[in-house]
């Protein structure tokens, strides 16, 4: 990090309450994280309007007027992918555009949509382009994937999958099958409405791939080949194809520290249960009134990416938020970031900096309850990105307690 970053860092950490963080932000102003000054002074170097960039971004056309007046501004990574693209930025430009403005992690080119990404904005592909070559790469990973596991799935699965004809709906039929059958395995193992569980197949998949690939290491083709030698779209198939183990392991190492952690610190339920596993542990914080239930669907859910998703690219947010459900400090909640190949918690966000405040003033041992404590100010309620977190680490009971609205 840099010498700013890391006095900001130090200087959050001082904060002693939700009244002193909000005088940090106002002394770091000019620093902290800035959208709609971000996007007011690009579309003047382009000697664009705003009403000619939401023609070119072409959907959310009511709300994109706001990100330029700060009232708003995008939820998600993908919409600052196509902003990178369409404004035609290079690759070093879109990770200070991702890190400074929104927040999220750098280009990871062992992610599918992020070297599609590097690729698009390398050789200047408009977003309809790239989203036809991060399609194509994805398939064909998913192909890849399916090969190397077909062992584990039933004859008849195998069967239907295999005599599906390579035409121009290949892909379409495929995917429908895939969730036909998944569908299936969630049926008799779904416990509560509307939740989505990892079926076994899932389960199996990442357990076999584990195993085929343990102890085989592969040369990764990184960021500065994909811009210098990867010229089309056949070239980021290749791709795909030489360092497939490496996208497909990505994100195995943070899911044997989190196991492992798991593991070596079980929780004990109230009823002196000791539970060991991350669905589990997730679960008894719901019972026991730490969480809502949808934040645990949420985080449920974004576990399940972890484990078999192997072409998403993680929340950040969400990561964090684990942490601190793990009682982690800030130096542990930045190893598993550091894993994740993310940068440390920043100062320069907000709600980061909010939540840097608030682990440097709770207990060890009651972490979740000092951390909303904290954050159970008007202030932090009405600040965007903090809303984010209250809305996950906050119980109806909470909102109750602390007098705050929703």
């Amino acid at each position: 990090m840099g010498k700013v970053t890391d006095v900001m860092n130090a200087r959050a950490a001082e904060c002693e309450d939700m009244e002193e963080l909000i005088d940090f932000c106002k002394e770091f102003d000019s620093e902290m994280i800035n959208f709609s000054k971000f996007m007011n002074e690009l579309i003047k170097r382009k000697n664009m309007t705003v009403k000619e960039f939401v023609n070119i971004y072409n959907s959310q056309k009511t709300k994109i007027p706001k990100w330029f007046d700060g009232t708003l501004s995008p939820t998600e990574r993908h919409q600052y992918i196509k902003i990178a693209i369409l404004m035609g930025m290079t690759p070093e430009e879109t990770n200070l555009f991702l890190t400074r403005c929104g927040g999220y992690s750098k280009l990871y080119p062992k992610n599918i949509d992020d070297a599609a990404c590097i690729h698009a904005l390398t050789h200047h592909m408009d977003y309809e382009g790239y989203k036809i070559l991060r399609n194509r790469m994805e398939n064909e990973l998913k192909e890849i994937i399916y090969r190397e596991t077909r062992e584990i799935y039933p004859e008849e699965y195998v069967a239907i999958r295999d005599s599906i004809p390579h035409d121009d709906g290949y892909f379409d039929t495929v995917d429908k099958l895939d969730e036909q059958f998944k569908a299936k395995e969630r049926k008799n193992g779904k416990k509560h409405k509307g939740e989505k569980t990892v079926t076994d197949a899932e389960k199996k998949q990442e357990k076999y791939l584990r195993l085929k690939l343990m102890n085989k290491e592969s040369e990764f083709t990184g960021t500065e080949v994909i811009m210098d030698h990867l010229n089309d779209s056949n070239d980021m198939i290749q791709y795909v194809k030489d360092n497939w183990k490496a996208i497909v392991t990505a994100n195995f190492r943070l899911v044997d520290y989190i196991d492992s952690w798991l593991e070596s610190h079980p929780y004990v339920n109230e009823d002196d249960r000791v539970v060991d596993t991350i669905g589990g542990f997730l679960f008894e914080k719901t019972v026991y009134d730490d969480i809502s239930f949808n934040t645990y669907k949420v985080i449920q859910s974004f576990v399940s990416e972890i484990r078999c998703h192997f072409t998403k690219l993680l929340s950040r947010d969400y990561l964090i938020f684990l942490g601190v459900l793990f009682d982690f400090d800030i130096e542990e909640i930045n190893t598993m970031l550091s894993i994740a190949h993310m940068d440390f918690l920043c100062a320069r966000v907000e709600s980061e900096a909010a939540l840097i405040a608030a682990l440097h003033n709770c207990r060890k041992e009651n972490k979740i309850s000092d951390v909303k404590e904290f954050l159970a100010d008007e202030q932090a309620a009405n600040s965007k990105k903090i809303k984010k977190i209250i809305d996950l680490l906050f119980t109806d009971k909470d909102f109750m307690e602390f007098g705050l609205s929703k």
